[in-house]
């Protein structure tokens, strides 16, 4: 089914944006941490395995906003607040000692007439999640960052999967696929 984010959250912070999402997907949660970061929390976690998709949103400020290290804070910092496990005091983060997380830029999948090869689209980053002070969880992600330039606003969407003992990849992919119907109109 065809999901338009405006339909969910603020058309202020989520115009003309569309992403298809699978019926199997739930929405788990909607956030909003004040006037800076919104957020949506779909899973899907039938079977033996659970992939998880965030979208989030937060201000564009500087030019500096759009590296690895910034994106992975402004991760961080939105994942610890809002995605914990049961143990108290436990929260989600990225893990950046075993393979630390690789960044590049991608083009648009369809290109038309608009395109211009010297313009920005976006930014890819692949890496591996765990949760801290808490459970032996962790596992892949992909996230795929955009500015929105009209609002001046960052935002994100991110996929995660947890199958302990269990091969990832072909989930990974699968739930990539979800990334990368993201459209803006």
């Amino acid at each position: 089914r065809e999901c338009s984010y405006c339909c969910c959250m603020s058309s202020a912070y989520w115009p003309n944006r569309r992403l298809w999402i699978p019926e199997d997907y739930m929405l788990i949660d909607s956030l909003q941490f004040g006037d800076e970061q919104k957020a949506l929390w779909f899973c899907n976690d039938k079977g033996s395995l659970r992939r998880d998709l965030v979208v989030y949103s937060y201000p564009y400020y500087y030019e500096k906003d759009f590296t690895l290290e910034a994106l992975n804070k402004e991760r961080d910092n939105l994942l610890s607040q809002f995605i914990t496990a049961s143990v108290p005091g436990s929260y989600m983060g990225t893990e950046y000692k075993v393979f630390p997380p690789r960044m590049r830029y991608v083009e648009p999948l369809e290109k038309d007439s608009t395109y211009d090869p010297s313009k920005f689209y976006g930014l890819e980053i692949r890496g591996l999640w765990k949760i801290y002070n808490g459970e032996a969880m962790g596992g892949p992600y992909v996230s795929l960052t955009r500015l929105d330039e009209k609002q001046q606003r960052i935002v994100t969407a991110e996929i995660f999967v947890f199958a302990p003992g269990q091969k990832k990849r072909n989930a990974l992919r699968q739930a990539e696929a979800v990334l990368y119907s993201w459209k803006w109109l």
